[in-house]
């Protein structure tokens, strides 16, 4: 019996000796004592209890028994509970609890957790995960901050794989007490359940970088008198996904490239600051919530981005809102009860009601819908810049409405309708339907609209005098008619501008009318003169004034001029052909109305002295040796005497006689 007990252990010994290192499992981490680190990538040194690499995720070192009395450092993963500490290192808890009751106030979670009474303020990374509370102290929890820096670090580089983690909670502080709450959700931290901070004092919510509320937000102060400011900031691609109320005189909304619901601001001096092309605002509503009627009004600043349209409600407070769109902004509909003072800069809105105020358009390219203004009076109404579109104007109360449109035809309106307005402040632009009438045009100096052409399509635009020249090229081209603003009465009859043959366009008027100056371009050519072919051939100068003949047979009358200008004013280009044998270098300059062309002469002559050539050509040998003669003279007889006086030598002689002995024993060489 002993002996097979020994056997029996001694079997046991062995089997124990041969097995693998695997089969002694790791030390048990411990709650709020084991030290962990986290490792982002595959680690290639660093092994488990099982002897692969690790990585990624949250690891703890032990000692392992690896066999013949040799230990070494392995790793083990902990994805439960929370850890307390840096993002890549810190103290492992097996929950949040756990970690709250040991007095901790920031951790990151490993899987989802649930705190059942939060009773401090507190900072979280959900990492993924969801902390569910359940309850809390809120006279004690005056602050929460929630990031996910694994989600927004995936979503910087355009990896939507990762999952958002959340803080599952109703936040609500009402009834509490008077401390303020400050919200921070950053770095992808995300809070899933509504917010309403409605104790009498100051609270704040703060989100950047790809925070999210997933619900609504109510925010107030003292309901009684306004008196606490709330404070809302989004920004880089944060997002509210419900509706947000802030009530608290001086509260701020600013949202920079992110997105809330709709948003409704109550008290006074509130501002609205949207920036960032791709942010997005709900409709927003605007309110003082109090019976005063002085203070300081609702600022809204749209600079770029989108509102889906403000509505200002019944309000006692009398002040103008004040409401800003820039280039990269848009805003749908605005209809204000009171008054606002609007100023559109390059950007785009939908229907603008505005009883009293200011409303302000700058190009270039601006756009508004349909305008609804001067409802209960002093409305002031202004177009700058080129390229602006408006759908409609609609005014009402004309004697208290003020009206400064810029000359510039590119700006397009649809209908105008300014009843009883006679304040002539319209000084150009085009309109499509119901054009305004003459006691709304300028009529004074070089403003002043004299001409109204309106083609087959019916849109107008309105002229000066030397704008004379474009209505007729618009009436010849686009038909229509062109007629003389203000004339109502008289015999009616026309003045057709000629070109040659061609018909420039036709002016039609009534009664005694004068011209106050003549087009100086007819179909785009400009010209100098016009002949009045219907009445003794009288010839009138471009520029010049034009009175209608009275007392001639007829109302109708042919201004024409010819069909090439008479004026030369510049010259666009040179074209010359090269001739044979001849180097052109021939310019042209213009001075006054005279053409000099510099240079035209020696091309001439060259061609002539080509053609001679051929014609002496016998006689050349004779020519060139009475040349050559010719020059041996000069020297022998000039250069020669003079360097021997100069020099007092006779090198130059014997030089000069060295060369031409040399000179002719080339020559003789070559012909024989």
């Amino acid at each position: 019996m002993k002996k097979r007990i020994l056997s029996a252990l001694l079997a046991l010994v062995m089997v124990l000796a041969l097995l693998p290192a695997t089969v002694f499992a790791a030390a048990v981490a411990e709650t709020g004592k084991t030290s962990v680190r986290y490792y982002d990538k595959v680690q290639p040194n660093l092994l488990d209890e099982s002897g692969q690499k690790i990585g990624p995720g949250w690891y703890y070192q032990f000692q392992m028994n690896v066999g013949n009395n040799r230990k070494e450092t392995r790793y083990a993963k902990v994805d439960t509970g929370v850890v307390t500490g840096t993002s890549t290192s810190g103290t492992w808890y097996e929950s949040a609890d756990a970690a709250l009751a040991k007095g901790q106030t920031s951790f990151t979670l490993l899987s989802n957790q649930t705190i059942s009474g939060l009773n401090r303020n507190l900072t979280v990374d959900t990492n993924g995960s969801t902390l569910n509370i359940s309850g809390a102290d809120m006279t004690k929890v005056t602050s929460l901050t929630v990031t996910d820096a694994r989600y927004a670090a995936a979503q910087k580089v355009g990896d939507n794989t990762v999952s958002q983690g959340a803080v599952s909670w109703n936040l609500d502080n009402s009834g509490t007490g008077t401390q303020s709450f400050t919200l921070t959700l950053r770095n992808g931290g995300q809070l899933s359940g509504g917010v309403s901070l409605t104790n009498p004092a100051n609270h704040t919510i703060t989100m950047t970088d790809y925070a999210k509320i997933e619900g609504s937000v109510t925010m107030s102060g003292n309901a009684a008198t306004n008196a606490n400011a709330q404070n809302v900031s989004l920004s880089n691609y944060s997002k509210i996904t419900g509706a947000v109320e802030l009530t608290g005189n001086s509260s701020r909304v600013n949202v920079a490239s992110s997105e809330m619901g709709a948003l409704t601001l109550k008290g006074t001096g509130t501002q609205l600051t949207v920036n960032g092309i791709i942010s997005k605002v709900g409709a927003v509503t605007l309110n003082s919530d109090q019976s005063k009627t002085t203070g300081t009004n609702a600022t809204v600043n749209i600079s770029q981005g989108q509102v889906e349209s403000i509505t200002q409600t019944t309000d006692d407070l009398k002040s103008n809102i004040k409401i800003t769109v820039g280039e990269n902004g848009s805003v749908g509909a605005i209809m204000i009860v009171n008054g606002a003072d609007i100023t559109v800069n390059q950007g785009s809105t939908g229907a603008i009601t505005l009883p009293s105020g200011t409303l302000t358009v700058n190009g270039p390219s601006a756009r508004l819908g349909a305008l609804t203004l001067n409802g209960t009076g002093n409305t002031t109404f202004k177009v700058a810049g080129t390229g602006n579109s408006i759908t409609s104007v609609s005014a009402s109360n004309g004697t208290s409405l003020k009206v400064d449109i810029a000359a510039e035809i590119s700006n397009t309106f649809g209908a105008v309708s300014l009843d009883g307005y006679k304040g002539h402040g319209i000084k150009g632009g085009t309109y499509k339907g119901t054009a305004p009438t003459a006691d709304a045009l300028a009529n004074s100096g070089n403003e002043a609209l004299i001409y109204q052409a309106t083609d087959s399509s019916n849109v107008t635009t309105f002229y000066t005098s030397a704008q004379l020249a474009d209505g007729l090229y618009k009436q010849a081209t686009k038909g229509g008619t062109l007629t003389i603003v203000g004339q109502t009465t008289g015999a009616q009859g026309t003045i057709t501008f000629k070109r040659g043959s061609d018909v420039a366009g036709v002016l039609t008027y009534k009664g005694v009318t004068t011209i106050p100056m003549l087009p100086n371009k007819a179909l785009g050519t400009p010209v100098a003169t016009w002949t009045d072919t219907t009445n003794k051939n009288k010839t009138y100068n471009a520029g010049g004034s034009y009175d209608v003949p009275q007392g001639v047979s007829g109302t109708n009358f042919v201004l024409a001029t010819q069909g090439a200008s008479q004026v030369v004013t510049k010259i666009n280009g040179l074209n010359l052909a090269t001739g044979t044998g001849a180097n052109h270098n021939i310019t042209a300059s213009l001075n006054g109305n005279v053409i000099t062309l510099s240079g035209a002469v020696e091309p001439i002559a060259a061609l002539l002295t080509i053609w001679a050539a051929r014609l002496i050509l016998p006689a050349l040998p004779y020519l060139l040796s009475f040349a050559a003669g010719a020059m041996l003279y000069v020297i022998f007889g000039e250069l020669l005497p003079e360097s021997e006086q100069l020099w007092q030598s006779r090198l130059s002689g014997l030089s000069t006689m060295l060369g031409m002995l040399l000179g002719m024993a080339l020559i003789f060489t070559h012909i024989h």
